[in-house]
């Protein structure tokens, strides 16, 4: 960071002198500039700010040193970890496993606007991955955007009929919506994908008031 600093200061010093080399305060201009631009430059750095220009390297070690060490990383900062994951996708976006970690942690977090977003995101690498379908359906649910948790619900299960989360998520979403016909719909598919589990249908039956 310092080296680009420097490479920066020298570029703009012979950039002046070029442009200033038919002038005859050149020397005098180009004191001038050093005068304002060193002391400036001290100053910045002199304020605590020189951690700025090892921001990504201190990530990257914070959450190496967590990923080696899992007693604690689960003591990481969720924020510490989102950083790190949004500049490490952008760099690698097919990575699955660091897209379903990063919506992870920010719905944990409770930035759930970006989890929606990060989500959607590794949906159009991954169309038809199980995990993102049912995890941004439970995130359309938990917003109360029911319509979209739904279309998701009914996505995954053309997808994966077999999948029995989504299909107790959608019985959920009817009855808490009082959409009994739909329920007792969902309800019929199960017991036919379940078939011979009775007291597993039952207690679906009796948990949502499927009469």
């Amino acid at each position: 960071m310092f080296l680009s600093l420097i490479l920066f200061l020298i570029i703009i010093i012979l950039s002046v002198l070029y442009l200033n080399k038919f002038k005859r305060k050149t020397l005098r201009f180009f004191l001038v500039f050093l005068l304002i631009t060193i002391p400036t430059t001290i100053i910045y750095l002199s304020k605590g700010n020189i951690e700025t220009f090892f921001f990504e390297e201190k990530i990257n070690k914070i959450v190496q040193e967590a990923i080696n060490d899992p007693e604690n990383f689960k003591n990481i900062n969720p924020q510490v970890l989102i950083i790190f994951l949004e500049k490490k996708l952008k760099k690698e976006p097919n990575d699955l496993q660091g897209w379903l970690i990063l919506s992870r942690t920010c719905v944990l977090s409770g930035h759930y606007q970006k989890a929606d977003k990060y989500y959607k995101n590794a949906l159009e690498l991954f169309p038809k991955n199980e995990n993102i379908l049912l995890e941004i359906a439970l995130l359309k649910k938990k917003t109360n955007q029911t319509d979209s948790a739904e279309k998701y619900l009914n996505r995954l299960k053309i997808l994966y009929p077999l999948n029995i989360k989504a299909r107790e998520l959608l019985i959920e979403i009817f009855s808490e919506n009082y959409m009994q016909i739909k329920a007792m719909k969902e309800y019929k598919e199960l017991t036919v994908v379940k078939k011979g589990e009775k007291e597993y249908l039952e207690s679906i039956k009796k948990k949502y008031n499927l009469n």
